[in-house]
């Protein structure tokens, strides 16, 4: 049983109560006794209520009061909320102390510590920003609200909520950054750019002022001033473009337009814009339009020059038309020369072969058999000759030897101009024959192929036979060889004859144009539709090569 003050009071006096009167202050206690009781279990319940409510509330709560020692901040109370947000229990507070956890930073306690100096003073602390540092290391945003309560005890106390704002903050200065950096390429970039809303122009940046040479304010207050600058030819055009600009189903605009500034310049404008969605409205428009003067200034410059070349390939291949048909025109009347060339140089060739064959029988038929004549009857007169007569008859004997050596002479001649063995017995024989016939001085070497002949006909193994006598006869005339080489071979498409010496050379270019030799060689040569080859060096002398195809 609990006594009061007035009841230990009242029995200190010396008087004693009746028994009565004991039984109404036990009565009376009794009835204390149970108020009391019914007191505490009502403080105990609202205790506990208090207790749920500080757990569950979504923000940190504390409860907190100030000493002179350390760790200078006590905390009474700390709801798991403020464990989350600062990563701290409250043993670990009040064991670290608080500034040492949360506040680390030198200038962040000293600037925590004169905030709460002026809240103790009277100066409501009411959702201010700070940034708090966790246990693990990382900030977080908060906003904290505080302000002293009244309480019994020692140390005044202090009720703190905190509520993390970090996400929100983070969001929010994203989007500012965001936003600053959309505008500082916005108002940088060189083309013009906009956003649209229906019939509104929501932003346009400064470059719409320098292309278009009109302000922004103007069409912020009517969005299609910009057509005022276009030109009049393209207006109607941008105009009727921007109508349907809603009815496709892009909804993007995509043109190509002239404008004229105000001192008159006219600038060529590349426009675009496309639909953007976004939760308020479905209706915005973003757009950009970037100066192509330049780029059609060269178009224009390259479709001129295009034209200009078009219009001198047209010309120049007008005149190369005309002068093709002027080389086709002088082609024709060439070949016609050629022909007529040709015609005349075979008829030259023949004529010299017929000619040549009339002479080697005019010198065996009429002029060997006369000079045959001749030695016979010196024969005669020499006999006849008494011996006192010895001098007529010495000079008889010489007439006879001079009579021999006409007739070899004319004989050697008659060989030299005709092609009887040719004629008779064949190209290889020829050829073999006209070796022997070499001045007995140089050296000769022979190599023939006996199967050219059937190959190719009378008229090229004629021409092959007139090179090769032509050749050697210059070896024996000219060169001063003491070696020639002959070779006759077929090949699968040509047949090809070579003479080779190793006499002085001579310059076939200055040569050919005053010998009448190598012209006749080139000119037989061609007509079999052959080609001739003449190289010469003083080094290591002649070669004469005629390639003529087989039959």
């Amino acid at each position: 049983m609990v006594l009061t003050s007035d009841v230990r009071r009242k029995m200190g006096k010396k008087q004693k109560p009746t028994y009565n009167e004991l039984e109404h202050r036990v009565a009376d206690l009794e009835k204390e006794n149970a108020v009391l009781h019914k007191t505490q279990q009502r403080l105990a319940e609202v205790g506990s209520f208090a207790g749920t409510v500080i757990e569950q509330v979504a923000d940190g709560l504390c409860v907190w009061y100030e000493t002179p020692d350390y760790p200078y901040i006590r905390v009474t109370v700390w709801n798991e909320k403020m464990e989350e947000i600062t990563g701290y229990t409250k043993g670990e507070i009040n064991r670290e102390g608080w500034y040492r956890t949360m506040y680390r930073e030198p200038g962040i306690e000293a600037k925590v510590k004169r905030r709460l100096e002026r809240m103790w003073q009277g100066e409501d602390l009411v959702a201010e920003e700070w940034e708090v540092i966790r246990k693990d290391g990382t900030r977080r945003a908060v906003q904290v609200s505080a302000s002293p309560i009244e309480g019994d005890g020692e140390f005044p106390h202090a009720l703190a909520s905190m509520h993390d704002v970090s996400e929100t903050k983070w969001a929010a200065d994203a989007l500012q950054e965001s936003e600053e950096r959309f505008r500082t390429i916005a108002e940088t970039v060189r083309d013009v750019f906009w956003l649209r809303l229906s019939d509104r122009m929501l932003y346009v940046n400064p470059a719409y002022e320098r292309l278009w040479g009109r302000s922004r304010q103007s069409l912020y207050e009517d969005p299609s001033s910009f057509l005022e600058a276009v030109h009049p030819e393209d207006r109607e055009r941008v105009r009727a473009a921007m109508g349907n600009e809603w009815n496709k189903d892009d909804g993007c605009f995509d043109e190509k337009y002239r404008i004229v500034q105000p001192d008159g310049t006219v600038r060529w404008i590349h426009a675009r814009s496309f639909p953007v969605e976004s939760e308020d409205c479905s209706n915005k428009t973003v757009g950009i339009a970037r100066d192509v003067t330049e780029i059609e200034n060269s178009k224009e410059a390259l479709r001129e020059a295009r034209d200009e070349l078009e219009m001198q390939v047209r010309q120049r291949t007008a005149e190369l038309n005309n002068r093709r048909k002027e080389l086709e025109t002088a082609n024709r009347r060439l070949y016609r020369e050629n022909a007529k060339r040709r015609r005349l140089s075979e008829k030259l060739v023949d004529l010299i072969e017929r000619e040549r064959h009339e002479i080697c029988m005019s010198l065996h038929e009429n002029m060997a058999q006369s000079m045959a004549i001749l030695g016979i009857q010196l024969d005669y007169v020499q006999g006849k000759l008494a011996r006192e007569q010895k001098d007529l008859a010495q000079t008889i004997e010489k007439a006879k030897v001079l009579v021999g050596t006409v007739i070899d002479d004319m004989k050697r001649l008659s060989q030299g101009i005709g092609s009887d063995v040719l004629t008779h017995l064949g190209l290889v024989p020829a050829l073999r024959s006209l070796m022997e016939n070499v001045d007995h001085g140089i050296e000769t070497e022979l190599s023939l192929s006996d199967s050219v002949e059937e190959r190719i006909n009378l008229r090229k193994r004629l021409a092959l036979f007139r090179v090769a006598q032509e050749a050697l006869t210059n070896v024996e005339k000219h060169a001063g060889a003491s070696r020639v080489h002959l070779n006759l071979v077929g090949g699968e498409k040509k047949v090809r004859l070579t003479i080779e010496d190793n006499g002085a050379g001579f310059d076939p270019g200055r040569v050919r144009a005053v010998s009448h030799g190598l012209l006749l060689m080139e000119e037989r040569t061609e007509q079999c539709g052959g080609e001739l080859t003449v190289e010469s060096d003083a080094n290591r002398g002649t070669l004469v090569m005629a390639k003529i195809p087989v039959d």
